[in-house]
């Protein structure tokens, strides 16, 4: 009986000491994994990674010059040129203000893209709201393009192709809870991914991108009989 009951005893501390190393063991692999970046087995989907792709604020550009890091195309033969004006903040700092002129910056590798923006529009009554750009071909001919106009009721946003200048209307809506006010500063955020435009964190267009219009630059412009201040400009890639 009691050379049984050492035996049990044995077999008993040789299945606890085998148990603790398959416990020590699975610990070692699930650091190892842990250090070697392996995707969780939960199901969990990882979290996108983000980069700034550009940005600018305009405060190294000389007054009444265009931006140094854009580049203008004279689509109307206007202006954009750099301004000083005072913010909402009080603070005193340049800008850019556009008329009938389209500014481009970036490359044509920008493919899911977030743009954010500062407004203020100058041309009180005319319902002329800011028009940015996205998708922009190399040659800056053929893009994007989400142009506004200020209703009374609300904000009308249409949406273009340009093709060697030329406007195509693909969709248009109106944002019937956005009130924008003349001479005050706005905010402005566009997400552009996969054929869908999301304005300002609601989805506003879903489209079909032609072959040649899947990536590229961004860009800045107003109606010929407008005038808009832009600042803070900020692009954000998505990957």
């Amino acid at each position: 009986m009691v050379k049984g009951k050492r035996i049990f005893s044995v077999l008993l501390i040789a299945t606890i000491l085998i148990t603790a190393m398959f416990v020590i063991g699975a610990g070692c692999e699930e650091e190892t994994q842990t250090n070697g970046q392996t995707p969780p087995s939960n199901g969990q989907q990882q979290q996108p990674q983000i980069e700034m792709l550009f940005s600018d604020d305009f405060s190294d550009d000389n007054k009444g010059s265009s931006p140094d890091k854009w580049t203008s195309v004279m689509e109307d033969k206007l202006q954009a040129s750099i301004e000083g004006t005072a913010q909402d903040s009080g603070k005193y700092g340049n800008v850019v203000n556009i008329k009938g002129r389209i500014l481009t910056t970036g490359s044509q590798s920008w493919k899911d893209y977030t743009i954010s923006l500062d407004f203020r529009i100058n041309t009180a009554g005319k319902g002329i709201g800011p028009e940015i750009a996205f998708y922009v071909s190399g040659d800056n001919k053929d893009y994007y393009i989400i142009s506004s106009e200020i209703e009374p009721t609300g904000v009308e946003y249409t949406l273009y192709r340009v093709s060697d200048g030329s406007r195509t209307q693909i969709k248009k809506r109106v944002d019937y809870n956005k009130i924008i006010d003349n001479d005050e500063w706005h905010s402005l955020k566009l997400n552009v991914k996969e054929g869908k435009l999301d304005i300002d964190d609601q989805t506003a267009f879903e489209f079909e991108p032609v072959t040649k219009l899947t990536s590229g630059a961004i860009g800045l412009a107003t109606d010929p009989d407008g005038s808009i201040y832009y600042d803070n400009i900020a692009v954000i890639g998505i990957k």
